[in-house]
């Protein structure tokens, strides 16, 4: 068994094919912009009254949208002050009978927008651009890899042109690391913690097939009771917070570290040498008996990580223990390496990409719906990478290049993510390797 990755295997097999024949019309072809449309009409509800309507829900959704992937926009005021600037483009496509909403009309729409009903039409939205690439690859029988965790929402805390501070808005992330898409993101209330949240996200979703990883936090015995009892595995962190259960761990570990079948890698990596070991542990040489505790729990893991920077010959030592209902040593070292990418490869580009806690937006349902529309176009920008100048743009140098006039370039492309052509050639690249 393996875990999906149907993200890594597109990419690795666009890479390898004459996109020449895939070639973009310079015609306009809006029928992605039509896909996102008739999902949106379909899962949302205008909850508006229909005589103060000037715009169309939809539209408003687009343009934000839009704005947000081209136009690099991280306020409402800016959303505004694009669909100006890109006024004949932006008619061309949605037709804007009575202009550009102004900034206040984008903020009160999504305030009232449920962030639940927000999220279904963007995951609707990828999981159909994305259905025909999974069959080509051949994913669907393989492992899939969900990470959770948490993350604040800086910019939210500070009122805009003030010193005023109130609590920042903090939401949890369900992110499927084999596709690179945000399965679900949750406010999480100021009166409560990401715990209950993450257990009620899990409750919703098909588990079967699946492991969960998560961060010491969500180590709690009724979430690993759901994720067993919906049919999934688990990969929890375990520290101080399970104090005599870690500490019972790490004695266990001391005593038998000798003997245990372990996994090694080796790797240069920022300037430094290096080398991780997974040890496995079966959960009955822990002597404590919190081990019985646990459903399904079959292991115990131990992730050393030892580096040694190549400049400074500076030494360093990390252990990190784990929980897991999983027996196979490759596929939990797997997870546990692959987790960190609800950091890299969400968190981060968040940050730094979509400059996430610079968004002085302090309605949380708004901030929310606001962060829902980044995650979408970022996981649309990683699709849409490989079909652009060879793949030699950055994410960074992509999303830049659509603000100097590619609107209708950055379309037609993500219309062809897709495309029956593409789907072929990949699908002649798997043939090839599978005969070789």
């Amino acid at each position: 068994m393996k875990i999906a990755s149907t993200l890594l295997n597109y990419q690795k097999y666009t890479s390898k094919i004459d996109l020449s024949s895939v070639a973009v019309s310079s015609k306009l072809d809006n029928k992605f912009i039509v896909k996102l449309i008739a999902i949106i009409e379909d899962n949302i509800k205008d909850s508006r009254k229909p005589y103060l309507i000037k715009y169309k829900l939809e539209h408003i959704i687009v343009l934000a949208f839009l704005a947000i992937l081209c136009g690099g926009c991280d306020d409402f005021v800016e959303i505004e002050a694009f669909c100006k600037a890109k006024y004949p483009f932006l008619n061309k496509i949605l037709s804007l009978t009575n202009g550009v909403p102004s900034h206040d009309t984008f903020r009160r729409v999504f305030m009232v927008i449920d962030c639940d009903a927000f999220n279904k039409i963007t995951l609707t939205f990828i999981d159909k651009l994305l259905e025909r690439l999974r069959k080509v690859l051949k994913v669907d029988n393989d492992i899939k890899h969900i990470a959770i965790d948490g993350k604040v929402l800086r910019g939210s805390s500070r009122l805009k042109n003030t010193s005023k501070e109130i609590k920042h808005t903090q939401n949890l992330n369900v992110y499927d690391v084999s596709e690179g898409v945000v399965l679900s993101t949750v406010s999480i209330d100021k009166k409560t913690n990401e715990i209950p949240i993450a257990k009620q996200v899990l409750n919703t979703l098909s588990l079967k097939n699946t492991v969960v990883s998560a961060d010491a936090l969500h180590t709690q015995t009724a979430t690993a009771q759901m994720i067993i009892s919906k049919g999934g595995n688990y990969v929890l962190g375990v520290k101080a917070n399970q104090s005599n259960f870690h500490i019972a761990i790490i004695d266990s570990f001391t005593k038998n570290k000798s003997k245990l079948k372990t996994k090694v890698t080796n790797e240069i990596a920022h300037n430094n040498l290096e080398k991780r070991t997974f040890y496995i542990m079966n959960k009955k040489l822990v002597n404590d008996s919190q081990t019985n505790k646990w459903d399904g729990l079959k292991n115990i893991v131990i992730y050393e990580k030892e580096s040694i920077n190549k400049v400074t010959s500076l030494k360093t030592i990390e252990t990190r223990y784990y929980i897991s209902s999983l027996k196979d040593l490759n596929l939990i070292a797997e997870v546990i390496r692959a987790h960190w990418e609800i950091e890299n490869n969400l968190h981060w580009y968040l940050d730094t990409l979509f400059k996430e806690d610079n968004i002085s937006i302090v309605n949380s349902k708004s901030i929310t719906n606001f962060s829902i529309l980044n995650k979408m176009c970022l996981t649309l920008l990683k699709y849409a990478k490989p079909l652009v100048h060879n793949n030699k743009y950055s994410l960074k140098t992509l999303r830049k290049s659509f603000t100097w006039g590619m609107e209708e370039e950055l379309i037609n492309i993500l219309s062809h993510i897709d495309d029956y052509k593409l789907i072929n050639l990949i699908k002649e690249e798997i043939e090839k390797e599978i005969k070789k």
